[in-house]
């Protein structure tokens, strides 16, 4: 009995190996420094005061923004985003300081510019996949479903963005529409927050506002956005040590 078990278990052990390696080898492409991806359809972004033919976010305007993650990396790379037995979703909260925009932008561009302030996001793991993806995704949030299915899992992480999340969108002189965003962030809490500490990094990524014009992205009513982008990794991480030795004394 304790043999076949110490088999199982060793066999299990491999296989999270094996997925280990394949999540480092994709955090590796991605680029060093990475923690959490979120670089998918999946991502939507909707504001209670938020103009999207004028791109104008309204001062106290609340943001949301909900997603799935793709990815994890070290020290987070045990925890598999693609298992279609669960799901690894989260949400933002944060406030409009308003809009500052349309500016000048390059030759004959424009440029709207954001800041959204007092922060905050939770990552969760929950069982079973029920968040809407793209398309699934309700009009007019917040719905039904929107956040709701993203938040009903167990908290694995949370966090607040300690300066204000500042996004930019762009009309280039040839019209067409680009978007970014950027801020800082600091753990606080969650299930797995022994293995990342409290040290400040950086939450950046692309901002796609919605539309239908060029560089826009289509969403259906009531979103303002589709962001795309990634948590980097803590100055400094803890992490915990295992050698293989010590793996194989278990089954002796």
């Amino acid at each position: 009995m304790k043999r076949t078990i110490g088999v199982a278990a060793l066999l299990g052990l491999l296989a999270a190996g094996a997925f280990a390696s394949n999540a480092s080898a994709q955090c590796g492409t991605l680029g060093s420094g990475l923690l959490i991806s979120f670089n998918n359809n999946d991502v939507f972004a909707y504001e209670t005061a938020y103009d999207n033919g004028l791109n104008i976010s309204s001062p106290g305007s609340q943001l949301t923004v909900v997603g799935f993650v793709n990815l994890f990396c070290a020290p987070l790379a045990d925890q598999d985003a693609t298992d279609p037995s669960k799901e690894y979703t989260f949400i933002w909260n944060a406030t409009s300081a308003g809009t500052v925009g349309p500016s000048p932008f390059g030759i004959s561009g424009s440029k709207w510019d954001t800041d959204y302030n007092g922060g905050s996001f939770t990552i969760y793991m929950g069982s079973p996949r029920n968040a809407p993806t793209a398309a699934t995704l309700p009009p007019s949030p917040p719905n039904a479903t929107v956040p709701l299915t993203f938040t009903d899992g167990t908290a694995i992480l949370t966090g607040t963005f300690n300066n204000p999340l500042h996004v930019t969108v762009t009309k280039g002189s040839t019209g067409n529409y680009s978007g970014s965003f950027s801020g800082t962030y600091q753990f606080t809490g969650g299930t797995l927050f022994g293995r990342v500490g409290t040290s400040t990094s950086n939450v950046n990524g692309l901002w796609c506002p919605a539309g239908s014009g060029s560089g826009h992205c289509t969403m259906p009513a009531g979103y303002s956005a589709h962001p795309n982008g990634k948590w980097d990794s803590p100055a400094s991480t803890p992490a915990n040590v295992t050698t293989w030795g010590s793996i194989q004394a278990l089954y002796r």
